[in-house]
């Protein structure tokens, strides 16, 4: 699928294949409801599979294996999966920097690198004229390794009408030539 890439952001760090990132413009009156994120995709079932190919019958998105990472209530980051073994839920609170940042300026971007046995994870959002940082790093089990996919996401929302934007790595030059 092909589309126009979307504008470019100082709070978004995308350089290489194993980077995807997502730009979460919260609506002000609903700053602290809901959940917002991004999600990695892993395997997708044989059946759902078949489903995308032909269109006949009915996909069962559960059965696919899935990283989600889900910013709630601009209050915490849930990191969870779907399909997956020996993976625990895991909740990052947000930082003070983060939350003031997000109240004064409604956004937030979430940098995503796969690196070899784990997820870094970096959350970017401005104040004023300062970039607030937080990161961390998820480790990953040899399956989740194997299988997750940069280049393969879903953007999750519910509850809210946040604004939503993906990031990924566009290896193509711009055919774009300037007027001179």
């Amino acid at each position: 699928m092909d589309f126009p890439a979307p504008k470019p952001s100082s709070l978004i760090d995308v350089a290489n294949k194993n980077q995807v990132a997502a730009l979460i413009e919260f609506e002000a009156a609903q700053l602290h409801r809901g959940k917002t994120g991004i999600a990695l995709q892993g395997k997708r079932n044989q059946k759902n599979q078949k489903y995308r190919r032909t269109f006949v019958g009915e996909e069962q998105a559960s059965d696919d294996q899935l990283l989600m990472l889900l910013v709630e209530d601009s209050s915490h980051l849930i990191i969870n999966v779907q399909n997956y073994d020996n993976f625990k839920t895991k909740q990052i609170a947000l930082t003070p920097e983060i939350k003031d940042a997000l109240i004064a300026d409604k956004k937030l971007a979430i940098n995503l690198t796969l690196e070899q046995a784990q997820l870094r994870v970096n959350l970017h959002a401005q104040r004023g004229s300062k970039k607030v940082t937080q990161q961390f790093s998820i480790p990953l089990n040899k399956q989740m390794i194997a299988t997750l996919n940069s280049e393969k996401i879903s953007l999750l929302g519910q509850n809210n009408n946040h604004k939503i934007t993906p990031y990924l790595f566009n290896s193509t030059p711009s055919r774009l030539l300037p007027i001179t």
